[in-house]
């Protein structure tokens, strides 16, 4: 027990205690939420000026797309920095930790254990347990709402779909009532996880500690009960193949720590950014009603560039680099490798301000390039459209109240509220 009766120790807070406690690190901020929502008003003009930025003590600005791909292909020139934290949140009491191929460098460690991802959740997987499943309760969930009624989207559909999918298909033992706390687990550890390094204020590290103990103590239940016969889920494939406990903790925490907090934000941001812009919003809801899926996700990765996951991504540069533009990032410097600007750079991308759902792949940095591209890249993608799907074919679909579709951000990052309603 905590000798602090104000912060529990993990697994002392209850369910209400838990949400409560981050609906406390979710009161919107107005400098937060200005620059980090739209900022390409920010970063555009800086890469205008300058592609690579070196003047912010101990950080160096990587702005322009073609800089940016090239940092993100180097590896091992531009290291990640949370291999520590992942061992962090996915050790127990008196358990070691173990890290996950996001916070790895590209070595025999890492091969395995992409090696054993791939195993365990083919790409055959995705049309039965993904897109079907998906399509099946984002319907039945958006049937059960009436017309004129306000619902809650970011809490009933980009919460509890991927938290469901973590159910249904990872084979992790939870029950269905509580796939949205489930997620709201996740949310603590991976803001702390992935944060730019510095101090955790302490009610931010005590909601990451509980979601991180209640995550851990999931997955060991699932690995008791995985059936190494049948093998039906990712789960029981991976318990069959005799691994150590702490590195199937860490597959299964680092996957859901992956999955649900990015596709939160991906979700979250598609949707306030389609609600903001309805023109954006016709041509996603054309292709949903042509039935043209593809069409449908262009649509979706389109919006999702004019409000990416985050405006970009933190690396190491312990040595320095010269980039092909001659372009500079000194030894040692933190860096900032600006996603968002690099979709945006009128250098290499053309009308970048212009809703077009036809640009080429290419254009896009949406799940990252190199060794880290997002391992669950086809799983979101079709997460993410076949629950947008038969939204957006609803009428008259807006946000509640005045003004501009604003969610309610927890630790000002990933969207927990978004209420919206629809005419019959």
């Amino acid at each position: 027990m905590s000798s602090n009766p104000a912060q529990p120790a993990a697994g002392d807070m209850t369910p209400a205690e838990y949400v409560k406690a981050m609906d406390a690190l979710s009161e919107p901020s107005f400098w937060f939420e200005a620059f980090n929502a739209y900022p390409q008003w920010v970063i555009n003009l800086l890469c205008r000026l300058r592609t690579v930025h070196n003047w912010i003590p101990g950080w160096s600005l990587v702005l322009g797309h073609e800089e940016v791909r090239e940092a993100l292909s180097r590896d091992a020139i531009f290291p990640v920095g949370w291999g520590g934290k992942m061992e962090e949140v996915t050790k127990g009491e008196g358990k070691e930790g173990a890290n996950f191929v996001l916070g790895m460098e590209n070595d025999d460690h890492y091969k395995a254990s992409y090696k054993q991802l791939a195993e365990c959740f083919p790409l055959k997987d995705l049309t039965e347990h993904i897109t079907t499943a998906t399509a099946k309760r984002a319907g039945e969930i958006l049937a059960s709402k009436e017309p004129g009624k306000p619902f809650d989207a970011a809490q009933d559909l980009m919460l509890a779909i991927p938290a469901g999918l973590c159910r249904t298909y990872f084979g992790l033992r939870f029950d269905e009532k509580d796939d949205v706390l489930f997620a709201k687990w996740s949310l603590g550890p991976s803001s702390y996880t992935f944060a730019i390094p510095g101090e955790t204020p302490p009610p931010k590290k005590a909601v990451s500690d509980e979601g991180a103990w209640h995550l851990r103590r999931i997955i060991r239940d699932s690995m008791a009960a995985a059936n190494t016969i049948d093998l039906k889920t990712p789960m029981d494939r991976m318990m069959k193949k005799g691994l150590p406990e702490k590195q199937v903790m860490a597959q299964f925490f680092g996957m859901v720590l992956g999955f649900i907090p990015t596709d939160v934000l991906a979700g979250g941001n598609i949707l306030e950014t389609l609600l903001r812009y309805p023109k954006f919003l016709e041509r996603a809801r054309a292709a949903a009603v042509a039935g043209d899926d593809d069409l449908l996700w262009r649509c979706l990765r389109e919006a999702l560039r004019f409000r990416h996951i985050n405006p970009g991504m933190w690396r190491y540069c312990p040595e320095g680099h010269t980039f092909a533009s001659g372009r500079k990032t000194p030894a040692g410097k933190k860096v900032f490798i600006g996603y968002q600007s690099a979709m945006f750079d009128a250098r290499r991308i053309e009308r970048p301000h212009v809703f077009d759902p036809d640009r080429c792949d290419e254009d896009y940095v949406t799940f990252g390039v190199g060794q880290h591209w997002c391992i669950g890249a086809y799983i979101a993608r079709e997460q993410i459209t076949q629950t947008f799907k038969p939204l957006v074919k609803l009428r008259g679909l807006r946000a509640v109240g005045h003004g501009r579709a604003t969610a309610r951000r927890f630790s000002d990052i990933f969207p927990i509220s978004l209420p919206v309603v629809f005419d019959k």
